[in-house]
């Protein structure tokens, strides 16, 4: 599983016995927000920094992102068709 964090952090755990797998640096401010696609490829983040962020699950690298936020993004969500992504 994943988790974000106030100190610009994702953390990727291992969901067996809950030790960290790896940490990534999550955007330019506060992870407030992450989703995963259903088949488990990538993932979103939202955060303080204003910005949509997605991401491949395997190798943690930023694929795209998406700016336009007058403020901090609290909720991200992929879309039931997994065509679009919601943010608020």
């Amino acid at each position: 599983y994943i988790t974000g964090s106030a100190n610009n952090k994702i953390g990727f755990w291992d969901a067996y016995d809950g030790s960290p797998i790896r940490f990534i640096t999550g955007g330019d401010a506060d992870v407030t927000c992450l989703d995963i696609h259903s088949n488990g490829t990538y993932f979103l983040s939202g955060g303080a920094d204003k910005k949509v962020n997605v991401w491949h699950y395997d190798n943690g690298k930023k694929v795209a992102f998406g700016k336009g936020h007058s403020g901090r993004i609290t909720k991200v969500a992929i879309s039931p068709d997994q065509q679009s992504v919601v943010s608020v």
